[in-house]
């Protein structure tokens, strides 16, 4: 039986992290300005850009807001910070009221297909803007796209995600802690498991792979190139393949029962309970850093068996209520492809812009890695290998669905990988009665 009280409360925790960790409140009126669209876009070149602009973000952004209206002299940028857990609720009150959206809104990942369903947003690749794509990272091009092929969201960073492992346990049970020599010990998940099972046992069941089974589908689920969901159907034999997976890693003893997104979850980072974690972009920054006080660690990063995979992003949309069009592209624009990324890399994002993280910035070493270059790692090997799906409409309904299935899965060690499936079925059609099973 679901937990479906647990897994809504475990969702809305989860929106609020994923949020967090794609980006940086108060309400606010229609932006005032001059009605007229861009002149020019694409390149995110400087225009003559004046007026004033509403958006709405759910992280404090205040830095490259001054930032850019010291250099564009007329132009005035109100920011309203929204909680993320309420962010997409707002906008769909907000439209449902026949109310005004602000000029720009941020897309998060795992409702970002609700929001570009909405038809609220502007075609970034039809004039006025004339989108080039070229300009920006190939792995995130589907991420900005709605189902019918439309550029509706311009993505802010790359978010590729590797596996993680403290270099101190990896001495310890798996007998060596460096980089390529670890990666060899585990060039499968069959191996990854085999060698789970020995840690597990030397530890006395005092030390996991894993924390947590949010931890196994981030991987499993990122890994796979096939959608769970597509063109109003339930693809079972994704579904079945995906819990098949994951029970394969629970039931090999492996994993830690903490739930993910949890306070201990969170806390896990700066324990020795667990070999390795999977490893986004920006983890380091906001699970790492905030958990080791010294400002250093003794984590390593290696690419995955399979390969790397994707996890978060935030992309900037324009309203099609937006009075000011031509502003809200431009500070966009200049967000993404433009001065302001400079600012971003410095707080520890990886901008999307093509060719940003140069050789020179892909050497800086980081004190929680050991001194490993973390960026070359993800840049050079693991980007490479990743894949990114378009958004779609279910995909908020799908993770919420999947976080239930977990619960149950972490708790009930009697739940098979087909009655697992079975459940995330039957909760998605409750959901969304609309869809079929093929």
């Amino acid at each position: 039986m679901l937990k479906k009280l647990s897994g809504i409360l475990a969702c809305a925790m989860l929106a609020a992290s994923l949020a967090g960790c794609g980006g940086s409140t108060a309400s606010s009126n229609a932006s005032s300005g001059a009605a007229a669209g861009p002149a020019s876009a694409g390149s995110g070149a400087e225009t003559a850009v004046s007026g004033k602009i509403t958006i709405w973000v759910w992280t404090d952004i205040s830095s490259e807001i001054e930032a850019y209206e010291a250099s564009h002299p007329g132009t005035e940028i109100e920011q309203v910070v929204i909680e993320s857990g309420d962010y997409l609720t707002k906008i769909q009150t907000t439209v449902a009221s026949g109310g005004t959206l602000p000029d720009l809104v941020w897309g998060e990942i795992s409702n970002r297909g609700q929001l570009f369903e909405m038809d609220i947003l502007e075609d970034l690749e039809a004039a006025p803007y004339k989108l080039d794509t070229s300009l920006l990272e190939a792995s995130v091009l589907p991420t900005m796209k709605t189902e019918d092929g439309r550029v509706v969201g311009l993505e802010r960073n790359v978010t590729p995600a590797g596996l993680a492992y403290r270099r101190g346990l990896a001495e310890q049970y798996l007998g060596t802690s460096d980089p390529e020599q670890v990666a060899a010990l585990i060039p499968t998940w069959d191996a990854f498991i085999e060698q789970g099972q020995k840690a597990v046992e030397a530890s006395g069941g005092k030390v996991n792979m894993f924390t947590s089974l949010g931890d196994v589908y981030y991987i499993v689920n990122g890994q796979s190139g096939a959608m769970r969901i597509s063109d109003g159907t339930i693809h079972k034999d994704v579904v079945e393949q995906l819990f098949t997976d994951i029970c394969k890693f629970r039931d090999a003893g492996i994993v830690g029962k903490l739930d993910q997104w949890s306070p201990a979850w969170y806390a896990s980072f700066g324990s020795a309970d667990a070999v390795f974690s999977p490893m986004p972009s920006f983890g380091q920054d906001n699970w790492i850093a905030p958990n080791e006080a010294d400002g250093e660690a003794d984590w390593a990063l290696i690419v995955p068996p399979g390969g790397g995979f994707s996890w978060g992003g935030t992309c900037w949309g324009i309203t099609k209520d937006s009075k000011n069009k031509e502003l809200a592209w431009d500070f966009a624009t200049w967000d993404v492809l433009g001065e302001g990324v400079d600012m971003r890399y410095a707080n520890g994002e990886t901008p999307s812009m093509a060719g940003y993280m140069t050789e020179e910035k892909l050497q800086a070493e980081s004190p929680y890695f050991g001194g490993q270059k973390v960026a070359e790692v993800y840049a050079k090997n693991i980007v490479p290998t990743i894949h990114t799906n378009v958004p779609t409409a279910y995909d908020f309904a799908d993770i919420c669905t999947i976080e239930l299935v977990l619960s149950s899965l972490n708790t009930d060690y009697s739940m098979t990988a087909q009655q697992a499936a079975d459940a995330y079925i039957a909760e998605m059609q409750n959901q969304a009665p609309e869809l079929t099973v093929g």
